[in-house]
Parts: C-alpha cells; structure tokens; sequence
C-alpha cells in the first residue's frame, strides 16, 4: 500500500494549529494546495478526517482515532532519519542522557554548555522525562545514564550521588506560612495542597516520609510535571 506522507503531514499540521490558513503557512504552501492534499487523503482512506466550517477546524472521531498514530510514526521515522543522518557524518558521535525536566531546565544547559565548548562534535539527545521512565530508559540502553532520583534506581544500576537538594514548601507569599523557617507535615493538614503523578520520583519520596498521613491530607490538585504544580500556587488560583 502506498503511504500518503504529504496527506498525513499536512493532517497533523492542520489538527495542531486549527486553521487551514495557519498550518499552510507552517508548510510553506497555499490553502488551495494544502486542502488538496486533505481531500486526496480522505479519498484514499475512504474517512472524513476533518471537520471545517467557516469560524473553525475540528477532528472527526476518525481524526481524533488517526491522529496519534500518525504523529507517533512521523516522530519515529524522524528520529531514524536523524540517525541516518549521523552515520554520514563520521566526526560526529551521539550521547542520549535521560534527565529530569526541574534539571533539564535548571542546571543542564549551563553543563552541557561547557560539554560542547570541549566537546563540539557531539549530538546530544535529552530525554527530559519522569524519574519512572528515565529509569526504563536507562534499563533499555536508551540513554548512556540518566539523572534523576535516588529513589527510583534499581539494584542493578550504578549509582553516583551529584547533589543533595532539600524539600520546600512553594506558596503565595502573603501566606501565614510564607514567613515560617522550617514545617512539619502537621502544618499542613488544613492546607489545600498539590501533589505531583505517581511516576514522579519525588512523589515516591513523599509518599514514603509521609506513611498513612498522606491519605489525611487535603489533595487539591495533581499535575505530571513540579512547573505545572508550581504555576497553580500563584494568586490567580485563589
């Protein structure tokens, strides 16, 4: 079967943006051309994938079914070509680390800037992913090491200690609690708090200081990643 590469490029381009006129810009083609390459897909896959009206752009179920896929496999055959792209090039090699995303933003850049003045011919790859799937990531042989939480090591790795960092409290800062030196969890059992997932390492961590307590406390929100859970404190939630 032949695969409409071009069709399902433009798809994807027109679901993340939402507008025709936008997605065509993105491609560098006009409308006309880019609602071409639409309805010659919709024609070989015998679906409706999109939905247009005047005011706006919307996946059918077919769509909605599609859409995933086709990025997953557009992302996976970027990467190979990536990859082929680097065997080309004998000078340069790869490095793949898996990183947590609180680190990839904070203390990364400023290291691997000075891995590259040493080292400029390097690709480096970041995963910066959950402390979960790091660990899987480094069992894989994935990534050559990954940075991340003690607590999510498994016994067969090898583990260096880079930095002990201490737990904080984030809040407004007009709290009453904004002013305190140092908590209890006690402090905070009337307090509408944030978790972060279950696959995060930190939230293993304070799963585990908080035993049985961690049920008593008052939950109010859950979020994947410390930046989400950090943007909910600010005023605008209260």
């Amino acid at each position: 079967m032949r695969i409409d590469f071009l069709g399902l490029h433009a798809f994807v381009a027109i679901a993340e943006r939402g507008s025709f006129q936008h997605a065509a810009a993105h491609l560098n083609l006009s409308q006309t051309a880019l609602s071409h390459r639409i309805r010659k897909l919709e024609e070989d896959l015998g679906v409706k994938l999109l939905s247009r009206t005047t005011r706006e752009v919307s996946l059918t179920q077919a769509g909605l079914n599609l859409l995933p896929k086709v990025k997953d496999t557009i992302e996976n055959l970027s990467v190979s070509l990536d990859e082929l792209r680097r065997e080309g090039r004998s000078r340069q090699e790869t490095l793949a680390i898996g990183c947590l995303p609180t680190i990839a933003s904070g203390r990364l850049p400023r290291a691997l800037q000075r891995f590259q003045e040493q080292h400029p011919d390097v690709f480096v790859r970041i995963y910066d992913n959950s402390a979960t799937e790091i660990a899987d990531l480094v069992q894989a042989g994935t990534v050559e090491f990954g940075i991340t939480m003690v607590a999510a090591h498994r016994w067969d790795f090898d583990i260096e200690m880079l930095i002990r960092d201490s737990f904080v409290l984030v809040c407004p800062e007009d709290h009453p609690l904004a002013s305190q030196s140092s908590l209890s969890w006690s402090d905070l059992a009337e307090e509408p708090l944030i978790r972060i997932s279950s696959r995060a390492g930190n939230r293993i961590i304070i799963d585990d200081a908080l035993g049985s307590r961690r049920e008593s406390l008052c939950w109010r929100f859950e979020a994947q990643h410390i930046q989400t859970a950090i943007a909910l404190v600010r005023p605008a939630w209260r």
